[in-house]
């Protein structure tokens, strides 16, 4: 997010944060921050109906990128999707993202989540992803 405290058509409205207009801006980044591919969010695109918006924007910079030779890639909670998480595997990349709790009913790990006591730091691990629950709260999937 830009912040940005002039006029214009294109900033968005985000309730409930500190700057209530800023432009958004997704970005595909290497390790060190160098940027490959950068889009202006300017609302949703027609181009995949079905694909949840965080889903399709992953997978379309991912398509510009020519070299996948160990690609890992990290996003946040609005872009993780047991399907995103899903068809990566299948192309052989790795992801990590963090997960609300309620994005995860496809997940056999979520009974074992609930009974967790706070303060609690474990790990499971299956045969595609990992799930991990920090002592904050926050569960991050791999």
């Amino acid at each position: 997010m830009v912040p940005y405290y002039g006029h214009h058509t294109c900033s968005m409205f985000i309730k409930g944060k500190p700057i209530k207009f800023s432009f958004k801006i997704w970005m595909l980044c290497s390790s060190s921050g160098y940027p490959y591919a950068m889009e202006i969010y300017s609302g949703r695109k027609n181009e995949s109906p079905g694909m949840p918006q965080g889903e399709d924007g992953v997978t379309q910079p991912l398509s510009k990128i020519t070299d996948l030779s160990r690609p890992k890639v990290y996003f946040d909670n609005f872009f993780t999707y047991y399907n995103l998480l899903k068809k990566l595997a299948d192309s052989r990349i790795r992801a990590t993202g963090t997960v609300r709790s309620s994005y995860i009913r496809l997940c056999p790990l979520l009974w074992i989540i609930t009974q967790l006591p706070k303060r609690a730091e474990e790990q499971w691990i299956t045969v595609v992803m990992a799930l991990y629950s920090f002592a904050d709260g926050i569960t991050v999937q791999l």
